[in-house]
């Protein structure tokens, strides 16, 4: 039923070609919207649009594929240019591939999981949560992990600082990096090998077999525990030349930070 009080606000529906995201788009239409509808199938948009067309409200279409660069702040200009306004956002786009992750080709991957994986390691590294300290830590963990020549995947080590608090993250890289190592080594191998880890995207638990098997994840946890041991002894050194020593000792002559040390 059309609504007086919504006719001529302007709605985006993104992944408005089909489903859910369609019947969205003419649930707005038939309350009194205009819309701008984005898909990837423009074929499809056009008959959606079409239908918005004939409750006599307006409809602009624009097929898209939205993980691509620019494509959201260009659905924002297009509202802008061709209604003036944007009242409501309807997000509903989704780039998943359906079925089993183990039976995923590489591809498909790289097209699904990888790309909201990588939102998430985005969103743990802002500013506001971690200082935008989190991705610096992945690098400084992989590091690591390649200077010890530790048996770890680069996802699970993802997954396993993800799940650290964010406030480990704060502070400069003096303070982030034992305090972090410590997050992830506060409990027994074998305790938080129970207690699990999950990804960013909450499919599934990283602590388990097949993936971090216990044996593994115990040589891990028991490296880590010497890191922190070092990391903590250098971030509390009486001089600089001790502390860089430290530092150096645990990180390499080759990477050592000069700006790690107060």
């Amino acid at each position: 039923m059309m609504n007086s009080e919504l006719q001529g606000k302007v709605a985006l529906v993104t992944g408005a070609s089909r489903g859910i995201g369609k019947s969205i788009a003419l649930e707005l239409a038939a309350a009194g919207y205009d819309l701008l509808l984005t898909a990837r199938d423009s074929a499809a948009l056009d008959g959606v649009a079409a239908v918005v067309r004939a409750t006599g409200r307006r409809s602009e279409i624009h097929a898209a594929d939205l993980r691509g660069e620019g494509e959201p702040a260009r659905l924002a200009s297009l509202a802008r240019e061709r209604f003036g306004r944007l009242d409501v956002l309807i997000n509903n786009a989704g780039a998943s591939r359906r079925g089993s992750f183990f039976e995923q080709t590489e591809a498909e991957w790289q097209d699904g999981f990888a790309r909201y994986h990588q939102r998430w390691l985005t969103w743990k590294n802002s500013a506001e949560k971690t200082g935008s300290n989190f991705i610096p830590m992945i690098k400084v963990l992989k590091h690591l992990r390649s200077v010890f020549a530790v048996d770890a995947v680069s996802f699970h080590l993802e997954s396993l600082l993800f799940n650290a608090p964010d406030e480990v993250f704060r502070g400069a890289p003096v303070d982030y990096i034992p305090s972090v190592l410590s997050a992830i080594t506060a409990a027994s191998a074998e305790a938080a090998w129970i207690a699990g880890c999950m990804t960013p995207c909450r499919d599934r638990d990283v602590l388990s077999e097949p993936e971090w098997g216990l044996s593994r994840w115990r040589i891990f946890h028991e490296l880590a525990k010497k890191w922190t041991m070092v990391a903590q002894r250098a971030a509390g050194a009486s001089s600089r030349a001790d502390a860089i020593a430290l530092w150096r000792l645990l990180l390499g002559d080759a990477y050592f930070p000069e700006t790690v040390t107060r």
